[in-house]
């Protein structure tokens, strides 16, 4: 996946942007759109071919594997200037679960009239989670505390745990020493808000993103305008308030993230399906401290998307990812407005006979 979308930075970077890619892929059939960031390959980088400005890296999240590579890439060409951001153990806090529903909890405080789901329970024993499916009903899902995007849930149907529902949590345990347990939702769609926060501990609303999950993990976005985007959450049967739960969520992660993080933040969230057949919004499913897909496809619709279009941007794993992109640039070519892409098929990244990954933008009229 790595180097597949390794070019995928080129759609969301600055004019004065260097996208780092290992090797150079095959552009010869690619025409591609963007024009502002460049890229720059392990080669030229070590080679010392281009003369560069000093640069920051800016990795999708912040790691101590991805600070690594950047550090190991600084001592490998001394004479380029790449300051390279610091791990901070205070990270592990902020990627943990514990901290969103910290988050929840102070969004539920300060929307007090709002109907939202119960806290999640955190557990370190199987002991502790019988009892508590004991005591509510059914269905059930566990969360371990450093998981994201569909992985790390179990979902609990019945009363009573099997052998191979007992062995999944213990090793959970045994890994991560706690988990989550909360009531589970009827999810009707998935949504989340995009921030920005800077230095001073500001938060700054990017937008919003619409997203579709397969098998629990992400598979794309919606592209439309952000008007339009709140029109498809506004019609289910409730008075969805964008503004109110923009607040509040700003609030809450200034107030937990603010001077320990600067940069993208994405708060999942959901419109839910309550046992009374009412629909409700979960305000913080997760919380994910990095550049998020939602906003790429923020960034896409701003830049490349016609404003009155209506679309999404995939990424999918292929076995014939060459066959399946060939066919969707045959049966669906691209056609533009004003130098935005009106309909059509627009792939992101080069597509070879190599390829797994694709990332696409696909506008149906």
């Amino acid at each position: 996946m790595q180097q597949d979308l390794a070019l995928l930075p080129l759609w969301y970077g600055e004019a004065a942007d260097y996208v780092w890619v290992d090797k150079l892929p095959d552009l010869s059939d690619f025409n591609f759109q963007p024009h502002s960031p460049r890229y720059i390959t392990r080669k030229d980088w070590e080679a010392g071919t281009h003369t560069l400005p000093p640069l920051t890296a800016a990795p999708w999240g912040l790691s101590p594997q991805v600070i690594r590579f950047f550090e190991k890439l600084r001592k490998a060409s001394p004479g380029r200037e790449l300051l390279v951001p610091r791990w901070k153990e205070e990270y592990r806090e902020l990627t943990n679960r514990k901290t969103a529903a910290a988050c929840l909890k102070m969004i539920k405080d300060e929307l007090p009239g709002v109907p939202l789901p119960d806290l999640p329970l955190f557990v370190s024993s199987l002991g502790e989670i019988e009892d508590y499916i004991s005591r509510n009903r059914h269905p059930f899902m566990i969360k371990t505390p450093f998981s994201s995007s569909g992985r790390g849930l179990l979902r609990i149907n019945a009363p009573l745990l099997t052998e191979k529902e007992k062995d999944w949590i213990s090793g959970a345990l045994r890994k991560q020493q706690f988990i989550s347990i909360e009531k589970y939702l009827e999810k009707t769609e998935d949504f989340a808000m995009e921030f920005y926060l800077d230095e001073n501990g500001k938060a700054t609303y990017r937008g919003l993103s619409v997203f579709t999950t397969r098998n629990g993990a992400y598979s794309g976005n919606i592209l439309e305008s952000q008007s339009r985007l709140e029109q498809r959450l506004s019609s289910f049967n409730f008075q969805f308030s964008i503004i109110n739960y923009q607040l509040s969520i700003a609030r809450a992660i200034e107030s937990f993230y603010g001077g320990r993080y600067s940069g993208y933040l994405g708060v999942d969230m959901m419109i839910y399906k309550t046992e009374e057949g009412q629909y409700a919004v979960h305000p913080c499913v997760e919380i994910n401290m990095r550049y998020t897909m939602g906003m790429v496809a923020i960034r896409l619709f701003e830049q490349y998307i016609h404003p009155e279009a209506s679309g999404y941007f995939r990424v999918v794993y292929e076995k014939e990812a060459r066959q399946e992109h060939l066919q969707m640039t045959f049966s669906h070519p691209p056609r533009y407005e004003n130098g935005r892409l009106l309909e059509g098929y627009l792939p992101l990244c080069p597509v070879t006979p190599e390829t797994r990954y694709r990332a696409f933008v696909l506008i149906e009229r």
